[in-house]
């Protein structure tokens, strides 16, 4: 599925940043993309890969490359839900889409639609802020480069993101399917509980 998702960002030609200079509460639309990320949480730099899709306000899927190729994980988040696939380890988890889950999983705690937007904006080329369950945080986008950060200064925990895009699909070429967000638990897989005071993010290595 990793490799279909980047032949559809992949079919799309490079986007020009100036050529969308809305922000993003004006201009985020359907779009998929793939970039390479670094996630900085508590001293440390957690790096990865990834394809994504994003249907505003709330829906998500995305998928995380391993690190020695295959996929370590799919995502997908709609309808107020959270379900993640560890093809690997034939395991799922499956929570309600809060800023806690997302905080658990990636670091970040911020709701769906607070996701698909900073998401959502790659490309653009003014910044905005994004009011967290416990801070703000700055999205800045600079060229081929994503970044968010807190507004204010790091008391620890998350510390900042970068995406560098690979390829930009926005608007798709060819509309997204609604079935790629509805995505179907293999029979085989076994659903584990999600620790919300884990230390760290749990899908980056």
């Amino acid at each position: 599925m990793l490799a279909v998702l980047l032949a559809c960002t992949g079919c799309a030609s490079r986007h020009d940043p100036a050529a969308h200079p809305v922000a993003p509460e004006e201009g985020v639309q359907e779009m998929r993309a793939a970039c390479k990320g670094w996630l900085r949480w508590d001293g440390r730099k957690h790096r990865f890969e990834a394809a994504y899709a994003v249907r505003p306000p709330d829906s998500l899927y995305a998928e995380f490359a391993g690190r020695i190729g295959g996929t370590q994980a799919i995502l997908a988040v709609t309808g107020g839900h959270i379900l993640v696939l560890i093809p690997g380890e034939r395991r799922f988890l499956r929570e309600e889409a809060t800023a806690e889950t997302f905080e658990a999983l990636f670091g970040l705690r911020l709701d769906a639609p607070a996701v698909v937007s900073i998401l959502g904006s790659a490309g653009m080329k003014r910044g905005f802020t994004i009011d967290g369950d416990a801070s703000r945080l700055a999205v800045r986008v600079e060229g081929d480069r994503l970044r968010v950060d807190p507004a204010g200064a790091a008391t620890g925990g998350f510390e900042g993101l970068e995406l560098k895009f690979q390829e930009i699909d926005r608007p798709p070429e060819s509309p997204i399917d609604d079935s790629l967000f509805d995505v179907t638990v293999p029979d085989s897989f076994v659903r584990i509980p999600l620790d919300l005071d884990a230390a760290g993010p749990l899908l980056l290595p």
